[in-house]
This record gives C-alpha cells, sequence and structure tokens, in this order.
C-alpha cells in the first residue's frame, strides 16, 4: 500500500469528498494513484471506519510509495485495533516483538503483549515471509463472530504451506494452515485473518495476488471452520 506526504493528502481530501467509498479507495490504490486511495481512506478513518484505519497503517509501515513512517503506522493501527480490528492488534504485537512499537504503544492500543501472540513469536528478530508460529488450537481460540479468508484445502500439509509462502506476505495478509475439526477427512485449510467484520475480510481479499484470487477467495465464518 502506498501514500503521499500527509499535506498533500489531506489537501487532495478535501476535493474528493464526494468519492469517499472504500470501493473507490481500492479502484485507486490497484491503478497505481495511492495519493487518491489514502486521502480517501482517511476521510473513511476519520468517521471511526477501522478497515481504512487499518488500511493506513499498512501503508504507512511498510513505506511502499511513501516515505515510511512507523510513529504513523502506529497511530492508524492503534484506532483499527480500538475499533476491533484483529489484524491491527496481531500486526502491532508483531512490530513490538521486532523492536518497531513500544510497550506503551500496545497498552494504548489495549494489547496486552504477554498474551497477543504465541511464545515463539520473538523468534525471529526481523520480518520474514516464513508463516507465523501456529499455536495449539488456534482455530478452536478465535471469537466465533470475526471473519477468515479460505483460499485452499488440501490433503497435503506440505503444498499448502508452500502455496502459503509463494503468495503471501505475513505482514499483509496474516494466515494460518488449519485443520478444521469439522472435516471427515484431514484436510489442511489455509486462511487469512481473522478480521473483525465481512467488509473488512472482503477488502482485504481484494488485495491478494493474482494467483491467489484466481481461486475465488472464500469469506467466511469463523464459526463456519470450527
Amino acid at each position: 500500500m502506498r501514500c503521499a506526504p500527509l499535506i498533500a493528502a489531506l489537501t487532495l481530501a478535501a476535493g474528493i469528498a464526494h468519492a469517499n467509498t472504500m470501493d473507490q479507495a481500492f479502484d485507486a490504490f490497484e491503478r497505481g494513484d495511492t495519493l487518491t486511495a489514502v486521502a480517501i481512506w482517511k476521510t473513511l478513518a476519520a468517521d471511526g471506519n477501522a478497515t481504512a484505519q487499518l488500511n493506513l497503517g499498512q501503508v504507512y509501515r511498510q513505506g511502499k510509495g511513501i516515505p515510511q513512517d512507523d510513529s504513523e503506522a502506529i497511530t492508524w493501527y492503534t484506532l483499527a485495533a480500538r475499533n476491533g480490528s484483529e489484524t491491527a492488534r496481531y500486526t502491532l504485537a508483531l512490530m513490538h516483538e521486532h523492536g518497531r512499537a513500544t510497550e506503551a504503544d500496545l497498552v494504548a492500543a489495549g494489547i496486552n503483549s504477554s498474551t497477543e501472540m504465541g511464545p515463539t513469536e520473538t523468534a525471529s528478530p526481523v520480518e520474514t515471509k516464513a508463516p507465523p508460529p501456529q499455536p495449539i488450537n488456534w482455530l478452536a481460540a478465535q471469537p466465533a463472530d470475526t471473519w477468515l479468508i479460505q483460499l485452499i484445502a488440501a490433503s497435503a500439509e506440505k503444498s499448502v504451506q508452500e502455496f502459503a509462502t509463494r503468495n503471501l506476505n505475513p505482514d499483509i495478509h496474516p494466515y494460518r494452515v488449519v485443520q478444521s475439526p469439522a472435516d471427515e477427512r484431514r484436510l489442511y485449510r489455509l486462511v487469512i485473518g481473522p478480521y473483525s467484520s465481512q467488509q473488512e475480510a472482503t477488502a482485504a481479499a481484494s488485495t491478494l495476488s493474482a494467483e491467489a484470487t484466481a481461486l475465488k477467495p472464500w469469506v467466511r465464518t469463523t464459526k463456519s471452520l470450527q
């Protein structure tokens, strides 16, 4: 996700107030017009839209198309976390583990660093594309009213993991390979999330790679997999 200097973005926001919908923001972002996307997201974020706040955190943290700014990213992640975004909470906790956010930042976002992440989450001192550690019974521990994006399901765990490594960056799409107790046969499912709403999950699905999108990602409730 990309952006432009804050002053320029705020100036542009007034001129596109009539176009401040999430779909228009994603359309702008996809065609490379990040300035417009960020201006729309800021308008929506000011109205309390958690997805817009999350997206702003992502663009500032990654610095793709804008100057990278952890402080600005933390501000937006904090707002999104307070609005119920599990992705924002996870990413803030990850930033803390990597020395990019402080304990005070987590407290401000209502995150307990001792319980938000698994015990091996601190193993890597830098961010990588390796899948995040998977706590035992991770799926069962998730709130039933959250949402997941399911990409694939296969009996070979290795093939699912290889697909995930090839197509997903956990910094952007926090994913897990899980087994649903409801499966009659041993299936490994690649899921992304959880997200606090169907809208947030659908928005995240729209940012997947072409190969992942070709699989027609399934936005479904966490309860349906538990």
